[in-house]
């Protein structure tokens, strides 16, 4: 028998969504958390955590800390966009 799948979001809010964020003009700072939010929201997926002070707890967040070294030994402070560990990293 074949699975039947059901619809994440109805039609409606999918409409309402593309609507809302289609061609915004808006910086990424002040628009990606809030898209990413909602997108999670339509999606019924989990969100975000929020922050921890040190960083190795910080396992599914926005802005992770990262500092990359560069070739001279030296580091840089750099901040992922989205971060989930062992599933996906998202810059924008």
């Amino acid at each position: 028998m074949d699975a039947v799948v059901q619809p994440v979001a109805d039609s409606a809010a999918v409409t309402d969504f593309i609507r809302r964020w289609k061609g915004n003009a808006g910086s990424e700072r002040a628009n990606f958390q809030p898209f990413m939010l909602e997108l999670c929201a339509l999606l019924d997926l989990p969100t975000s955590d929020p922050g921890d002070a040190k960083n190795e707890h910080n396992s599914y967040v926005f802005e992770r800390f990262i500092a990359p070294q560069r070739a001279d030994s030296t580091t840089e402070k750099r901040f992922i966009d989205l971060y989930r560990r062992d599933c996906f990293v998202l810059e924008c």
